[in-house]
């Protein structure tokens, strides 16, 4: 009897031990598969993308399921890094430098790194309503932009005219002239649209565009030390100075 009850005794004692071996590591499991979740991270870089220069932005918002999850305050630091983030569609809320509300689409498809270009000189010219002079312009008219810039240091004044004769269009830019493209006249067709969003901010040198088309005049001053619109349109037409 003693010896039947030792082996059950011992068996039992088996069962248990086995139980409590189970019982462990199934906790284990469950522990290590909790703190080792897969998760994607992306790098945002904040940048002007018609030189690649780095900008300032004072606020950022990330979005899932149309609800702001996070907000961030970049200001000059311009490399922003989300991580943990889990698989589905974000939108990078944000505004231009046109003081444009804009939203950057971001599909997490795989559990990676990614990375995006924040381009706060981005624009949809497509939902513009505006209708650009040059788009405006009849056989044998012209218009001119007159450009000056004014700062602590410096002053300096420039005029394109634009022309269109026998449905070709031509420009004359200080002593450069030339028949413009497709690609041409695009650009001088978006640099309109990104005028029109352009006020006097609070930088220390002021740019003023002033539009003369059949008699009118419209003024606009640009003080945002950003947008540089002449600049990066005289190089599109131009190229390099």
């Amino acid at each position: 009897m003693q010896t039947i009850n030792s082996n059950r005794m011992t068996t039992t004692s088996i069962k248990r031990q086995l139980l409590f071996q189970t019982i462990s590591l199934l906790t284990f499991l469950l522990f290590f598969s909790g703190t080792n979740k897969n998760y994607a991270s992306l790098e945002i870089s904040i940048k002007d993308c018609r030189s690649n220069k780095l900008e300032y932005l004072d606020e950022l918002f990330i979005i899932k399921d149309n609800k702001r999850i996070k907000s961030l305050k970049p200001e000059h630091n311009y490399i922003q890094t989300l991580t943990k983030l889990d698989l589905g569609t974000y939108f990078l809320e944000y505004k231009s430098l046109f003081g444009k509300t804009e939203k950057k689409k971001v599909t997490i498809s795989q559990f990676k790194k990614y990375s995006v270009d924040l381009c706060m000189d981005y624009i949809n010219y497509s939902k513009e309503t505006y209708k650009p002079i040059i788009d405006q312009l009849q056989e044998k008219e012209n218009y001119k932009i007159l450009m000056s810039s004014q700062g602590c240091f410096h002053s300096s004044a420039d005029t394109l005219i634009i022309f269109r004769v026998n449905n070709t269009y031509s420009a004359t830019w200080k002593t450069k002239k030339k028949n413009l493209t497709k690609s041409d006249i695009e650009a001088i067709r978006h640099f309109e649209i990104e005028l029109n969003y352009m006020n006097v901010d609070a930088c220390t040198t002021t740019d003023t565009y002033t539009i003369i088309y059949k008699n009118k005049t419209k003024k606009i001053e640009d003080g945002s030390c950003d947008w540089n619109g002449d600049n990066y349109l005289e190089k599109k037409l131009f190229g390099t100075p």
